[in-house]
């Protein structure tokens, strides 16, 4: 018997569905699979009540890497790179439905770039930080402006000003995709 139906699945969450839940259909043979999602009918796309500013984060991920020297083994020439994300699984408020007048998300967005900045200074730790980008990953029962909207001036003006000012729009990508889309994220210099 296939119990996953009995688990409310978040389909904006999806990103991260590969990760949480096992395909448990015998035909299936992948160990992870998002195939148990096609199971979720459209009248269980329920928001979560919000924790965040009325947003529901479901969580918070931040990934610190450091370069010592290049692919071919030759060492920086200066001070290593270091790159920093900070990415959250938020639940999208107006998932499985059209929203004609996204304006209160976007001024809702402002909180958002005040974490985002806040985490990202705490993670640089005292080290300038010299270029920006952000992205979005929007999950298949939403629209590609349904990310867009968290990713305006009213959220980035606030990550800009936590990194200490930038002359430069904070460059931006994004899309719409299932378990195990990747994204890239632009990075330009802030002050170009």
């Amino acid at each position: 018997m296939d119990d996953s139906a009995d688990v409310p699945l978040d389909p904006e969450l999806i990103a991260w569905a590969d990760i949480m839940y096992r395909c448990r259909d015998p035909e299936c043979g992948a160990s992870y699979s998002p195939c148990i999602l096609a199971a979720v009918p459209e009248n269980e796309l329920t928001m979560k009540k919000p924790n965040f500013h009325g947003f529901h984060i479901r969580k918070w991920h931040t990934q610190i890497e450091e370069t010592l020297a290049n692919e071919t083994g030759k060492a920086a020439d200066g001070k290593s790179l270091v790159k920093i994300a900070i990415g959250c699984a938020i639940q999208n408020p107006c998932a499985g439905k059209f929203v004609k007048n996204l304006d209160p998300i976007i001024k809702r967005s402002v909180h958002l770039g005040h974490e985002f900045g806040r985490r990202i200074v705490a993670a640089a730790n005292g080290i300038a930080l010299e270029s920006y980008g952000k992205s979005c990953l929007v999950g298949t029962y939403g629209e590609y402006e349904h990310g867009n909207m968290l990713l305006t001036t009213a959220f980035a003006d606030p990550v800009r000003e936590a990194v200490g000012g930038g002359k430069a729009w904070v460059p931006s990508s994004g899309k719409r995709g299932g378990p195990g889309t990747e994204i890239d994220i632009p990075l330009a210099h802030k002050d170009a």
